[in-house]
């Protein structure tokens, strides 16, 4: 993380409890995953996951670069955009909620996913994206004539994690946006997944 880029954090708008109204284990899994038990029971045999810990719900900080743009394409038209990189997934977005951020983070997190992406690669990946956004709106015209990306900010927003057997031998993750309520993408969830893979040392342990 580049401690010379300001860290802010977007707050937390959904509980544990709103959470586990809206992330649910999937209904094939609830049922599946008793019978497996009983089924192992029979043969002798143990499971390697502590069930009894599972579903577990945790909540998470997921980094964005804030990226601002000031877009002229005339002498006197110029235009301010902000721009948000996810640090994982590599993904953009329109960034709508710059008055939405604090200074200190809405609550005690379970992990913090730290950043895994050069700032050269953050500039490079919202300049493209944002050009290419322009030209679809433009219906292939041409793009404003100055387009000079600014990180401004490392945003840490809340997402909540619901972990839970796949198998018995296999565990399975869920996304919610914990500012918005929305279910998070097969992109993001496989994004959070190599962030466990390829940063242990920083996260904690699901099943303490």
């Amino acid at each position: 993380m580049n401690n010379a880029i300001p860290v802010r954090y977007i707050p937390l708008r959904y509980s544990k409890n709103d959470t586990k109204l809206r992330l649910k284990v999937p209904y094939f899994y609830r049922y599946r995953i008793p019978f497996s038990k009983w089924f192992y029971s029979l043969l002798g045999r143990t499971s390697t996951l502590p069930l009894s810990n599972l579903p577990k719900y945790e909540l998470i900080a997921w980094p964005l670069y804030i990226v601002r743009f000031f877009l002229q394409s005339g002498k006197d038209k110029t235009q301010e955009i902000f721009i948000a990189v996810d640090a994982w997934a590599k993904t953009i977005a329109r960034f709508e909620r710059m008055q939405e951020i604090q200074e200190k983070p809405c609550s005690d997190f379970d992990l913090i996913i730290y950043p895994h992406i050069s700032l050269d690669e953050v500039k490079s990946i919202s300049r493209y994206g944002l050009i290419q956004q322009l030209l679809r709106q433009r219906r292939l015209q041409p793009a404003p004539e100055t387009v000079i990306p600014e990180i401004i900010l490392l945003i840490y927003t809340p997402l909540w994690v619901c972990y839970f057997a796949r198998t018995m031998q296999s565990l399975d993750v869920r996304l919610l946006d914990a500012y918005s309520g929305e279910k998070m993408g097969a992109q993001i969830r496989s994004a959070f997944l190599n962030a466990l893979i390829h940063n242990p040392s920083t996260l904690s342990n699901p099943f303490n």
